[in-house]
């Protein structure tokens, strides 16, 4: 079948190459001959102004477009805001055409607004905005937004995110209006190709900044989707209901409605395979989702956490939601959303794990069985208005409910290093937990003048309240014949408060320079209750050595300082804050009382570098406060676990973490090439990290203290590069090579040891599509790791991750859709019994009914039954070689159909 595959491409591709190449090369100026930055240039056919290839002029004004043809002429079309759009004929009688110089004539009438009559560039730069015209790039007529942007030039769409020329997408806008908050894939795959006129790539602001007209502080992006104007009201959407062997199943459907600035959205769905959200994609939609090769951190550095699953055992789950949006005549706008989830997990566990101390090591081995449910419920809101032109009220709250039940099995047994069995535990664990949460926010804006000063007021407000019961008992027989029991109840209460207040003044020093004061005050207040009680015994009251009544309160002043120079191509700000830090913690059961008052100055800066419309430089640098979590400050043990026992130190210090961002990325539209650079990093002041007691029986008690000796290190390159564009076909390279280095300190049995970690991942990914026929889409990554430590007893440990894909999919003949997605992961450093390598082959055929409007499809899950979560944890003194349970090998039949009035004029 590979076979087959390969030879329908080398077909499409010599097909797409019988057509003679042409280079025009050219350059475009104003009336004075100067060269005109960011003028669109395109070539068209003239027989039926079929798209051959266009270009953004460079900064000089310079262009070149590759045109594959087998005409005599062709049509050029030159457009630039406030000049009158130039077409000219170019006779195709040699392959390298310099045309000169095409000057363009200023169009007086329009040059705050340009209008553009008959057919529009497919690509312009308007200010900061650049934009695509939808029509002029070919997708299938089934064809979704996620469709629309992967033909986009620099806009590169992987799984749930989205960059444009290497800048990260934060949210998709509807004709300026949000669209179910930040979930960018509820947008992707269920906006039609059909309605949208324009995508347009903006900065991603927050409304101060929009108001006032300020620069963006970060270098992100967003991306708004105008729809066409026959096609502001109507409705469309989609339903999908499958089901298959062993009772999997699937149901989907969402529904919008558009009526100019109005939208209200409505979504359902349930499932059995591991699939959370409602991403409908034309071809795997009855897929549960595909793995991913994850890196975390969570306090420790966790290296190549490579899952070869889609997630930790099989979830069945329920989700509903409801979306809304309006602008109204006045100027305000209003946006609501609500969204429901319940899911059930199941997962069964095996694990591997060798433990290193400063002078010897010793194993274990575990199993365990997991279940858990949850419901949540989610509120947001967010409503705008204009005081006066002047002046813009925001308020918006958000309100979360969840509740949630668990329960664990669990056995492990530990060998010391002759192997031979020291302790062995069994223990079970059932939790019941509720959690609140509650977020207001009202800001208020008042733009004192034109020139952009302006003053601003926040006040946020958040409570979250959570409850914990546990009943746990375990069952603990040592080697000395010494057997221990525990059988408690749990009662866990937190509740944390938090205000901050927060005023900003602008002041002009000059054009484009900025004086910003900033005065903040945060204060917080949490309380954790744990009251432990015998379960054999009622009437017995809580056990005081393990129960707390912990209390931490801590009130940040932050008066800031910060000044701007804010110019077309350079964005450049320095500050300085002062921060008079107040904390108070105590405990009324362990008889603790402790305050602290510090008082320090952090710098922060950032400078953005515009060298033309499609060349920026970014650099940042920040400081923060990381206050320690209640658990790692309450002085009691938890013995959940018996075999490893957890006790807080409040003596704990806040973290002061720096960290530092930069990033350099060029798209050239003359050569369709794109280049990312970029790097983070950073390093914590009293980082808190664990500190490891392990006693004579091989029973680990931790602890946490402040350590200044971490850090944390990224730089990569990644390049792009579209080999072919034609229409619809393109041969698209995506290459890249990122290392990552760090350092980590643990305390085993007080010795500091210290993890030098080092990584290589380079990777290399092409994408073919042939017209609407053909979508071919190869990648593979390898990864080098190295670890080293201070320790003669610890060897060295170096590991290779190898990861290749394969997505082909046909659409020939057009009715019929057949996907195959493979993936091979291998990973050669897991043994003891547990397989280091996977191989999942999902497929899926579809026939389109009902005139396009319907499909009929058979769905295979793990073709060839090898799918398998397995993982490798290198963390601080030991290695953790972890399977969990995964979907097993399933097919489904399931119908789908698409509804759309949104084509039809009012």
């Amino acid at each position: 079948m590979m076979k087959n595959y390969v030879c329908w491409i080398m077909f499409f591709i010599s097909v797409s190459t019988l057509a003679q190449n042409f280079k025009i090369n050219g350059k475009v100026v104003d009336e004075k001959q100067k060269g005109l930055s960011a003028a669109t240039v395109y070539a068209e056919t003239v027989s039926d102004s079929t798209l051959l290839d266009y270009s953004i002029t460079n900064f000089e004004g310079e262009f070149s477009l590759n045109i594959r043809s087998e005409a005599k002429r062709i049509n050029l079309f030159v457009s630039f805001q406030g000049y009158k759009k130039l077409q000219q004929i170019v006779f195709l009688q040699k392959n390298d055409i310099n045309i000169g110089a095409m000057e363009l004539e200023p169009d007086v009438a329009s040059l705050d607004e340009v209008t553009i009559v008959g057919r529009a560039a497919p690509v312009s730069v308007k200010g900061d905005t650049l934009e695509f015209n939808a029509a002029s790039f070919q997708t299938r007529n089934d064809a979704n937004l996620e469709d629309l942007l992967r033909q986009l030039p620099g806009v590169e769409v992987d799984g749930g995110e989205i960059t444009v020329n290497g800048k990260k997408v934060n949210k998709i806008l509807v004709n300026g209006a949000e669209f179910f908050e930040n979930d960018l894939k509820i947008a992707t795959k269920n906006l039609p190709r059909s309605i949208i006129d324009k995508v347009q790539v903006v900065d991603a602001k927050s409304d101060l900044e929009e108001f006032t007209g300020k620069q963006s502080s970060t270098d992100d992006k967003n991306l708004n989707i105008k729809l066409k104007e026959d096609s502001n009201s109507g409705l469309n959407g989609r339903a999908i209901a499958g089901y298959g062997t062993d009772d999997r199943y699937q149901l989907n459907a969402i529904a919008n409605y558009f009526k100019d600035k109005e939208r209200l959205s409505i979504l359902i769905g349930a499932n059995n395979i591991n699939n959370p959200g409602f991403s409908f994609d034309e071809v795997y939609d009855m897929i549960g989702n595909r793995q991913s090769l994850n890196r975390g951190n969570d306090g420790e550095f966790q290296l190549d956490n490579i899952s070869f699953g889609s997630g930790e055992g099989i979830t069945e789950s329920v989700n509903t939601g409801v979306s809304y949006t309006n602008s109204y005549e006045n100027g305000s706008e209003l946006a609501a959303n609500y969204f429901y989830g319940g899911s059930n997990t199941q997962n069964q566990t095996q694990s591997f794990q060798e433990n290193f101390l400063p002078d010897n090591y010793y194993n274990s081995t575990s199993t365990s069985d997991m279940e858990s449910a949850n419901d949540s419920h989610r509120f947001s809101g967010k409503y705008n208005f204009n005081i006066d032109s002047t002046t813009l009220v925001r308020i918006q709250p958000k309100i979360s409910y969840t509740k949630s039940n668990s329960s664990i099995n669990s056995t492990e047994a530990i060998y010391n290093a002759n192997e031979e069995l020291t302790n062995h535990s069994e223990y079970d664990q059932y939790n019941f937990g509720d959690n609140t949460n509650f977020d207001g926010e009202l800001e208020l804006i008042k733009n004192l003048n034109s020139n952009g000063s302006y003053l601003s007021l926040l006040i946020n407000y958040n409570e979250e309240k959570q409850s914990i019961n546990s009943n746990y008992g375990s069952y603990v027989e040592s080697t000395d014949d010494t057997i221990s029991t525990i059988d408690q109840y749990r009662d866990n209460n937190a509740n944390t408060q938090n205000i901050y207040l927060r005023s900003d003044y602008r002041m002009i020093l000059g054009e484009g320079i900025y004086l910003d004061y900033r005065l903040g005050y945060s204060s917080t207040n949490s309380e954790n209750s744990i009251f432990v009680y015998d379960n054999f015994d009622s009437q017995s009251s809580y056990l005081m050595e393990l129960s707390s009544n912990f209390d931490y309160e801590f009130a940040q002043f932050l008066p800031e300082l910060n000044f701007s120079l804010e110019r077309d191509k350079l964005n450049f700000s320095i500050g300085s804050r002062y921060n008079d830090l107040q904390v108070y913690k105590s405990d009324d059961i362990q008889n603790f009382n402790q305050e602290s008052d510090d008082r320090f100055f952090t710098l922060q800066g950032n400078l953005r570098y515009k060298f033309n419309n499609f060349t920026r430089a970014y650099v940042s640098y920040q400081t923060e406060n990381r206050f320690p979590e209640l658990y790692q400050l309450q002085p009691i043990n938890d013995l959940r676990n018996p075999l490893n026992i957890f006790r807080g130190n409040p003596n704990l210090n806040p973290e002061l973490h720096h960290s530092f961002q930069l990033n350099f990325t060029r798209f050239n539209f003359k050569s369709k090439t794109n280049i990312i650079l970029f790097g983070q990093g950073g390093f914590t002041k009293n980082q808190i990290v664990r500190d490891v007691h392990i006693e004579d029986n091989l029973v680990n008690q931790t602890s946490y203290l402040n350590n200044d000796n971490n850090y944390s290190l990224m730089v990569g390159v990644g390049f792009i590069k579209e080999l072919i564009t034609k229409g619809a076909s393109k041969l698209k390279v995506d290459t890249g090579i990122a290392t990552v280095g760090s350092k980590n300190t643990w305390f085993i049995n007080d010795f500091g040891l210290e993890t030098q970690t080092n990584s290589y991942m380079p990777r290399i990914g092409l994408e073919y599509r042939y017209k609407s026929l053909v979508e071919f889409e190869p990648s593979y990554r390898i990864s080098f790791t190295q670890n080293s430590y201070n320790n003669n007893q610890y060897a060295d440990n170096d590991f290779v991750l190898h990861r290749l894909d394969l997505k082909a999919t046909t659409y020939y003949p057009s009715w019929l859709t057949w996907g195959n997605d493979l993936s091979y992961n291998y990973n050669g450093s897991i043994t003891n019994d547990l397989n280091n390598s996977s191989l999942i082959w999902n497929m899926s055929l579809g026939v389109d009914v009902f005139k396009e409007k319907a499909t009929l499809k058979i769905t295979a899950f793990d073709l060839l039954n090898q799918y398998v979560d397995t993982k490798r944890i290198v963390s601080g003194n030991y290695i953790q070689d972890i399977q969990n349970t995964v979907l097993t090998q399933y097919f489904m039949f399931s119908f789908s159909y698409k509804f759309n009035t949104m084509n039809r004029k009012k």
